[in-house]
């Protein structure tokens, strides 16, 4: 995924951490920023990472937005680079996913396609573009044409406009030297890259079916912060700031939950806390590298279900009176033995729960699963 930076005078953000920003996002960067009246931009594709910072030093007075690219659509090229010229002397950057997707012309990407068949037209029949693209309703109507998992920014003469604010992240981490700076996304870019090595987490679980409790590792690893994260409900973590984690199969990352997906994990924490005794929440900052005694992140009701060919899987049970959706690690506990054909069609109808964007960091994070969810899909057309 891409990212998109809105730069402060007051927050100087230093260069290792806009080497952070760039490593996993280096196919072009874009600046643009308003200076007398109009809307000043730059593009680079297949230029050094040094240049990004000379670009961010030389124009930080003017406050710049900055977009870094991982490509999804579209060729790596200087067209297809943030930020966009867009109808009326405006410039706009993009961060997500468009379900419109660029089957019309493939080398173009889905955020050249939005502006050309959607952005740019709405624009022609106002009056008042610029009046119009800050009015509530247009707003509206923008947030609705892109989904809730997009981020997008539009400058005009009169300064920046920013689509699904409530969707960018303030960073807080005092160890990235940036606090208080605000991005599009906290998935493209480890936040805790300063923070300590990772540490191997343990806890008391059953091994098969009533088999007497041992301390058992969990094959999970987790750049320690200080907060610590607790399991909750199957896959699910949670932070002491309240913020969701999943384990991603190469370590932890916050989750970017809809509505309905917030309002079941909340409700899963809840079922947790009841569950809990009091005084037994572990602050992992004191985990050693070599713990001498097991941590216990959730004593009671766990178990660990053991699939064919897979890693060991650590899941919370239900409680009998929920009547939420059942997910995948629920159906293979319910099973115990699954079938390739029934794993990989749980594998489905699980991601089909997601928005684009998620799927498409899924891919990036879980090759594994992410052929098999395509080869059934593919099976079935």
């Amino acid at each position: 995924m891409c990212l998109i930076i809105e730069t402060k005078r007051d927050i100087v953000i230093p260069d290792e951490t806009m080497l952070e920003f760039a490593k996993n996002n280096d196919d072009g960067f874009g600046f643009m920023y308003v200076k007398d009246k109009q809307v000043q931009h730059e593009k680079y594709v297949d230029k050094p990472v040094d240049l990004l910072i000379e670009r961010y030093k030389a124009l930080a007075e003017y406050e710049p937005m900055i977009h870094l690219r991982m490509k999804t659509h579209g060729l790596i090229d200087h067209t297809n680079t943030h930020p966009y010229p867009c109808k009326y002397g405006m410039w706009l950057m993009h961060n997500g996913v468009l379900s419109s997707g660029n089957q019309k012309d493939t080398q173009k990407s889905d955020t050249w396609h939005f502006i050309n068949d959607v952005f740019n037209p709405l624009l022609e029949w106002s009056k008042n573009p610029h009046k119009m693209i800050r009015s509530k309703q247009f707003i509206e109507i923008m947030e609705r044409a892109i989904g809730y998992s997009n981020r997008i920014v539009v400058a005009d003469r009169e300064g920046f406009v920013f689509y699904n604010v409530g969707t960018w992240v303030t960073i807080q981490k005092e160890s990235t030297g940036v606090k208080g700076l605000r991005v599009s996304n906290s998935y493209a870019w480890n936040e805790s890259f300063k923070e300590p090595r990772p540490t191997q987490q343990y806890h008391y679980g059953t091994s098969g079916r009533g088999g007497s409790s041992s301390p058992t590792a969990i094959s999970h690893w987790y750049q320690l912060t200080n907060e610590g994260l607790i399991l909750i409900d199957e896959d699910l973590w949670v932070d002491n700031s309240g913020e969701f984690w999943e384990y991603t199969g190469y370590g932890y990352q916050r989750m970017g939950l809809s509505r309905k997906q917030e309002k079941k994990a909340k409700k899963a924490l809840e079922r947790a806390a009841r569950r809990q005794p009091k005084g037994q929440v572990i602050d992992l900052t004191a985990v050693n590298k070599k713990p001498q005694e097991p941590v216990l992140l959730l004593p009671q009701r766990t178990q660990q279900v053991c699939i064919p060919g897979t890693e060991p899987i650590l899941v919370v049970n239900q409680d009998e009176d929920n009547d939420e959706e059942t997910s995948i690690v629920e159906m293979i506990v319910a099973n115990q033995k699954t079938t390739d054909d029934e794993y990989n069609e749980a594998l489905v109808n699980e991601w089909k729960r997601y928005p684009p964007d998620v799927i498409n960091t899924m891919c990036y994070t879980d090759p594994d699963d992410a052929a098999k969810v395509l080869t059934k899909v593919l099976h079935d057309i």
